[in-house]
């Protein structure tokens, strides 16, 4: 009895040596992965507002460049009109030089054209010279004027267009640098970003090896198809030997996705396959006309089109028919979408075990047959592809990834009010 006893210490005290010894692992993994996203998420969003930011001043930069390529072109063209004043006025110059003579000499004339009328004997005749003389005198004014304001209206384009272009010139170099410091800021963000995914993914799979380990040592079935009876409470079970020690859990607790004993609840009591489907991925869409061409392939060897794999998948009892065969109709959907998902649309394999779900090289046949037949084509969809429609045989009650039990409402008060 003695003798007994010590095994069973012996045996106790190994069992949560190595249990502590995981936890302890596994807290401060979950806590460095809670570090990890912390941090990645801070620099995800300073790298958003420096995208913002940059996009901005790329839109900035290039009417900047559009606004100065229009003001040299109208320099060039303003520089082809100065060229062609310039001969112009090459040519005014003669020509106000022979106006400037010819004004000084229509003033005598002029005058003397005054002092002629005045004393001429032949009035009408002395009227039309004065006259003639003093329009020539006002034409020479006339076109003096417009020479000088013509040459100096160019100048003042040319000069103001300069000026102009050297200020934006120089704003275009300080955008530019800005733009660069910005790009450089965001890359190295983005850099960071993903080596810190890179981070994240190992410590997720280290994670959820260590999650495995723990819950090897349980012997609870993830699949509600590969155990007639599920998950039970089994502490009144004789092992054959006492004193005892029972140690249970209650759900195989990766507690994301659809839980198959708790769809099977909702069957029964009264919702169909759709209804069950939002319940369990309420942030995907059903999309019932999916490409039923889309090849799938598997570790052993095995390969066909998605709707051939499906008819496969042994992961619910052929007997859950309840409500017109909403739980197998449901997990059909679940089990496409998840291998659509997980093989990148065929590109990669699939393993057969609980590990990614249940597969064997017979088609199952009957009622599961029926309702893969019923779903041919209905995939939910994430975005723009398949979800990561995970699931078990039961999460004991609690959804981690929705955060809320798996009842009809509200908090449950106890085990038999959990589906």
């Amino acid at each position: 009895m003695r003798k007994l006893l010590f095994i069973l210490i012996l045996t106790v005290f190994y069992f949560f040596s190595v249990f502590f010894v995981l936890a302890d692992e596994l807290a401060d993994i979950n806590h460095q992965l809670e570090n990890l996203q912390r941090t990645f998420n801070d620099i995800k969003k300073a790298a958003d507002t420096n995208e913002v930011a940059l996009a901005n001043l790329n839109k900035q930069l290039g009417q900047i460049k559009a606004k100065v390529a229009d003001i040299e072109a109208q320099i060039d063209k303003k520089e082809i009109e100065v060229k062609q004043g310039e001969q112009i006025l090459s040519y005014q110059k003669e020509l106000l030089n022979e106006r400037a003579r010819s004004y000084y000499k229509n003033i005598s004339k002029s005058t003397l054209s005054l002092i002629t009328l005045l004393t001429a004997e032949n009035l009408s005749t002395s009227l039309k010279n004065f006259v003639y003389q003093k329009s020539l005198v006002d034409e020479d004014r006339k076109t003096i004027i417009k020479v000088v304001t013509y040459v100096n209206n160019l100048e003042d384009k040319k000069v103001s267009l300069q000026s102009e272009k050297e200020r934006l010139s120089t704003l275009k170099t300080d955008i530019d640098k800005q733009s660069q410091f910005l790009a450089g800021e965001v890359a190295s963000a983005r850099k960071y970003q993903g080596e810190l995914q890179q981070k994240i993914a190992e410590l997720t799979a280290k994670q959820q090896q260590l999650i495995n380990q723990r819950l090897a040592s349980l012997n609870i079935p993830r699949s509600a198809g590969t155990s007639a009876r599920g998950c039970s409470d089994d502490r009144g079970v004789d092992p054959g030997f006492s004193p005892r020690l029972a140690f249970f859990t209650y759900g195989a607790p990766h507690r994301k996705g659809m839980n198959q004993y708790g769809a099977w609840g909702r069957a029964k009591d009264g919702q169909n396959e759709e209804q069950i489907l939002q319940a369990y991925y309420p942030n995907m869409s059903l999309k019932k006309d999916y490409d039923q061409g889309v090849q799938i392939s598997t570790t052993t060897g095995w390969s066909g089109s998605i709707e051939e794999y499906v008819k496969r998948i042994y992961e619910v009892p052929d007997s859950w028919t309840d409500n017109n065969m909403a739980v197998l109709k449901a997990q059909a959907v679940a089990a496409r979408t998840y291998a659509l998902n997980v093989t990148g649309n065929g590109s990669k394999q699939i393993c057969t075990t609980e590990q990614c779900q249940v597969f064997q090289s017979d088609p199952k046949g009957d009622n599961w047959e029926q309702a893969v037949n019923a779903t041919v084509g209905w995939v939910l969809m994430d975005g723009g592809g398949a979800g990561f429609t995970q699931y078990a045989s039961t999460h004991g009650g609690y959804i981690l990834n929705l955060g809320k039990f798996d009842g009809r409402v509200g908090n449950p008060g106890n085990f038999s009010e959990l589906n």
